[in-house]
């Protein structure tokens, strides 16, 4: 028995004291980065860590309130006066010489009080973000853009090893190129000041290019820590995104990964792509937008499409009159439809009576007779 006992001793106490390998998290160092903090919620406010520049109006915009469009379902901050220039700036935190570090922040900049929404950017006007060492007025980073809709900015740089400070801050601005035109209302939020040393993973380049069957999309890590998997979002108007694809991560690496994924089914026109990092231990964080046009043109000046599940309909001009066949492939070459019709040489409309739904998603139309063969892509709703 005390043998026993003796064994059960010294195993909670090897327990105890056996050191756990967790993965290091980068605390955010701006204080009150959300601004769920201040006084005033709901009228012109202060903001708790932050200094507002004359004429100190930044109004904190709430969920479910009338004529306030928050970025998220918490406050966020808004930068009024759309005919003038509103900056503020977070109280000086402490970094250490020689490090790298990340700001983050999400912002947006429209004509007026309103919504995200695309198209109605303000070309005069720009949000800046600006990184000042404590004793000295010249920055020592910058980032500024002019989106309309609610956009994620991430860049990150090094505090040189011999810099003779040892706390910087941030100063946020909303100004115009030209002061007889509007400058906007801007909005912003979850401003996060990181270690990069610490993050999940550090994404050098997120890239996406168009071709005649997809869009294929690159990212590439320079390092990667306790990453599970990464999320591929796709949206139509770069405020609702829906997930697409799921691709694995490196878990742990200290060298350059590159990823790649063709989304097959692009929307017609402007498709926004984000990627979201998830750890093992399921925190997650999404990284800038991109853009990419995906026009769904056709290889011949001489057909055109309507398809929506079994119903396509195709407007054709032929150069005689023939027999000729009609078939529809899928992106992986499988024949989904092909059939023999009769036509007359100038303009031609058909029908084609599919036996089953085609499904949804990029397809290929080919059309091919003796005076030659015409091909289309298309997309099926």
């Amino acid at each position: 028995m005390k043998k026993q006992l003796l064994f059960i001793f010294f195993w909670c106490i090897t327990f105890l004291f056996t050191p756990f390998m967790v993965s290091a998290q980068a605390p955010n160092l701006v204080l009150n980065g959300d601004f769920e903090l201040g006084t005033g919620i709901g009228s012109n406010q202060s903001f708790t860590n932050w200094t507002e520049a004359s004429p100190f109006d930044m109004t904190p915009d709430a969920p479910a309130t009338a004529n306030q469009f928050p970025i998220n379902n918490n406050i966020t901050c808004r930068f009024p006066g759309a005919n003038a220039n509103r900056e503020i700036q977070s109280d000086a935190f402490t970094i250490e010489p020689g490090k790298t570090y990340r700001l983050t922040y999400t912002y947006r900049i429209r004509t007026s009080n309103s919504q995200s929404a695309a198209g109605t950017n303000i070309t005069t006007s720009m949000f800046q973000a600006e990184v000042f060492p404590s004793n000295s007025a010249t920055a020592i980073s910058s980032n500024s853009g002019n989106s309309e809709v609610n956009t994620t900015v991430y860049f990150e740089f090094t505090i040189p090893a011999d810099a003779s400070y040892t706390q910087v801050y941030i100063k946020f601005t909303k100004f115009g190129s030209n002061p007889a035109t509007a400058y906007g209302v801007a909005w912003l939020d979850d401003v996060k000041f990181q270690d990069a040393s610490l993050l999940p993973i550090t994404l050098s380049s997120f890239t996406g290019k168009p071709s005649f069957d997809g869009v294929n999309l690159t990212w590439v890590t320079k390092s990667e820590i306790n990453n599970d998997k990464f999320t591929i979002l796709r949206s139509s108007d770069g405020k609702t995104f829906e997930e697409i694809a799921t691709i694995k991560g490196k878990g742990n690496s200290s060298t350059t990964n590159i990823y790649n994924f063709k989304d097959l089914n692009p929307f017609s026109g402007v498709n926004y792509y984000q990627i979201k990092q998830t750890d093992f231990d399921g925190k997650s964080e999404a990284f800038n937008p991109i853009s990419v046009n995906f026009n769904l043109t056709s290889l011949s000046n001489s057909i055109s499409v309507y398809a929506k599940n079994n119903n396509i309909n195709l407007k054709l001009n032929w150069g005689s009159n023939e027999t000729v066949n009609v078939s529809i492939f899928d992106l992986t070459g499988k024949r989904c439809y092909a059939k023999d019709h009769r036509i007359e040489k100038g303009n031609n409309g058909l029908t084609l009576n599919l036996e089953k739904p085609i499904t949804p998603g990029i397809k290929i139309l080919k059309v091919s007779g003796n005076a030659g063969s015409e091909v289309i892509k298309f997309n099926v709703y």
